[in-house]
């Protein structure tokens, strides 16, 4: 009985042992998992890096044949690294943007000679980078209503620092000034779809 002491203890100390061992490669392991999870979640908050914007522009504007900056704009929201300075937008961050623009026209011109184009432009680093121009009809005519909105998305790649503008004019079909129509509003919702 005197020996089976010693051995009972060299086994409960052996099994303790085993334990502790097991226990501390489950730390280590635990802990190697971690640091690659962080990692993981470190690089997708680096590809989804937040930037985004929306604003309202509800000052009418009259629209003549000569481009006009649309402004001023209030915040919809609070942004986040995208800038906006006298109708100016600038994005903090590189990436690809989506860029939402919704806007409502009235045409008060009752008697046009011709029909109504109406252009917004948006001008990219001060170089134009698209247009969209829409037919409207007179303010009298049921097929065409005084007042329309219409909406328009554009994918832009923008790096840190560039700028965007947006413009809008009107002008009769054949070049002939539109004699009363107005922006009434735009709203540009602007956020980043991925960095770059």
């Amino acid at each position: 009985m005197k020996d089976e002491i010693p051995y009972k203890q060299i086994k409960q100390a052996k099994m303790a042992s085993i334990r502790s061992n097991s226990l501390a490669h489950k730390h280590s392991n635990k802990s190697i998992l971690d640091q690659i999870n962080q990692k993981m979640l470190d690089s997708l908050q680096g590809l989804t890096s937040k930037a985004h914007c929306s604003y309202s522009m509800n000052t009418p504007i009259i629209l003549s044949s000569t481009p006009v900056t649309v402004k001023p704009f209030t915040e919809v929201s609070t942004p986040v690294n995208i800038t906006l300075v006298n109708g100016v937008f600038t994005a903090l961050t590189s990436g690809i943007y989506n860029f939402t623009l919704e806007r409502i026209y009235q045409n008060n011109d009752q008697n046009p000679s011709n029909p109504i184009e109406v252009t917004l432009s948006m001008k990219y680093n001060n170089i134009e980078s698209f247009e969209r121009t829409i037919t409207i009809g007179a303010a009298t005519s049921p097929q065409e209503p005084s007042i329309l909105s219409f909406s328009t998305n554009r994918i832009i790649t923008a790096n840190s620092g560039d700028i965007f503008e947006f413009y809008v004019s009107a002008q009769e079909v054949g070049g002939a000034e539109a004699e009363d129509v107005e922006l009434l509003v735009m709203e540009v919702t602007a956020f980043k779809l991925y960095d770059l």
